[in-house]
């Protein structure tokens, strides 16, 4: 897990480049979390991003709009795809 600091500006658009290459790669996810009042007692996490699978050899370019009332935490989720054959 990568997490931003707080950010304070409403408006923003996060702009970030990836690499997703190879079998069994996994998928990468990002979550917003934001709160009106209080970071440790109710914040929410919302899925604002994903990919997954293969996206070939190269370096992606992602936008995602952010569109928040109050300050808020960004966090990169990477997850990899196990086999399991029981």
């Amino acid at each position: 897990m990568l997490q931003t600091l707080v950010v304070l500006h409403h408006y923003n658009c996060l702009q970030f480049a990836y690499n997703m290459h190879g079998e069994n790669i996994g998928r990468l996810n990002v979550y917003l979390q934001y709160d009106e009042r209080n970071w440790e007692t109710r914040n929410t996490n919302r899925l604002v991003w994903r990919v997954a699978g293969n996206q070939y050899d190269d370096w992606l370019q992602a936008s995602v709009p952010i569109n928040v009332q109050f300050g808020y935490k960004v966090s990169f989720f990477k997850f990899d795809y196990t086999f399991n054959p029981d």
